[in-house]
């Protein structure tokens, strides 16, 4: 027998699927291939045996990320100051006498390499203000602002560098690191790693790392605890569902009525504007079935009236005994048993006396 290169392809599918999932081996249809490795010695695994090794990688899971855990970098928070609000920078100046703004500009860059950082400041702002639309020089005060730690003023710059350039390496990593220091860690992260994709800087590289183990930290937390929303959500629902499940269950049957307020409960579902059941359960009809135990007729019908609401999930069915009963209202308008009344949209539609099996079901078949 020959093999094509597309049936050997495929019978080296199948053995990879076996082996990433031996428990399909467990299928009905594959069983006379279990059965021929189990003739060559081969050792099946028991479908217990790969839930635990689904645990156990659970497990350590768990483990790995518990070691990250434990690796939660402590990075300082800065409280912003009064003076920490952002500077204004002007659409336009009205003069560009590009002398005085170098002179000024390397003034401001030899007060803040000496440590002056104030002075830097302010020669730095003056600069701005003289020649507003220079990206770069926004770029620096950004940076004397983030030594002086005013994280919201240098926020506001880096903004304002990635407005005028989204391609201003300068302005994402001021911006990042200006959230950084206000505990936005994640986007602080975002913004120097699309810093650092504009243009890398090794320094700055290493100085992120400590941060993308604080952004791994609040990842690892988030992850749990919205699992954690997730399966109580799902609880829940599954409990809800049950709920509702057991509370229809419990409709299909006959209700033995036992006072006035009762039968008045059941009769109100099937009103549409009624708020009286949960689940949005409305009964499409209920038949109430008036009878008394001496009644050779109501016994001889009762077993047929029983095994309805099996047969009719969405009608409601009743039952009164008029010797228990007899102070009920309605209980006294009946002339004889067995008498059955029909209720929809919570009126009274249609009612007949006697033991009529066949009427009975044509009637429900009717309103239902």
């Amino acid at each position: 027998m020959e093999f094509s290169d597309e049936k050997i392809t495929g019978l080296k599918k199948f053995i990879s699927l076996i082996k990433e999932q031996p428990q399909l081996l467990e299928v009905p249809e594959l069983s006379f291939f279990k059965q021929y490795l189990c003739s060559l010695g081969a050792s099946i695994p028991h479908s217990s045996e790969n839930e635990s090794h689904k645990e156990s990688q659970q497990e350590d899971s768990e483990l790995s990320e518990d070691d990250i855990l434990i690796e939660n970098p402590d990075i300082p928070l800065i409280s912003p100051s009064e003076n920490d609000v952002p500077i204004q920078i002007p659409e336009e100046s009205s003069e560009t006498d590009y002398e005085k703004i170098a002179e000024l500009k390397h003034q401001a860059i030899e007060a803040r390499d000496s440590g002056d950082l104030l002075k830097a400041l302010e020669l730095i702002t003056e600069v701005i203000n003289l020649n507003p639309n220079s990206t770069i020089n926004i770029g620096i005060r950004g940076q004397i602002l983030l030594e002086l730690k005013r994280p919201l003023s240098a926020l506001s710059d880096g903004e304002e560098a990635v407005k005028r350039n989204e391609n201003s390496a300068k302005g994402y990593l001021i911006r990042g690191k200006a959230k950084m220091m206000l505990g936005q860690y994640i986007e602080a992260y975002k913004d120097i790693q699309q810093a650092q994709q504009i243009d890398f800087n090794e320094q700055e590289a290493a100085k992120a790392e400590l941060l993308a183990k604080k952004v791994q930290y609040l990842q690892i937390i988030e992850g749990r605890k919205r699992r954690k929303e997730d399966l109580k959500a799902a609880k829940e629902k599954e409990r809800k569902r049950k709920e509702e499940e057991d509370f229809r269950k419990s409709m299909m049957k006959v209700h033995h009525i036992h006072n006035e307020a009762e039968y008045q409960h059941f009769l109100s579902m099937s009103s549409s504007s009624s708020n009286a059941h949960p689940f949005s359960f409305s009964p499409s009809l209920v038949v109430v079935d008036f009878s008394a135990t001496w009644c050779g007729p109501c016994q001889q019908i009762k077993p047929v009236f029983e095994s309805l609401p099996a047969q009719h999930p969405r009608v409601l069915f009743l039952h009164v005994d008029v010797d228990e009963n007899r102070q009920m209202e309605e209980v006294q308008s009946v002339s004889g048993v067995p008498t059955f009344r029909f209720w929809k949209d919570g009126k009274k539609v249609d009612e007949f006396s006697g033991a009529d099996e066949r009427k009975l079901r044509d009637l429900i078949e009717k309103y239902e």
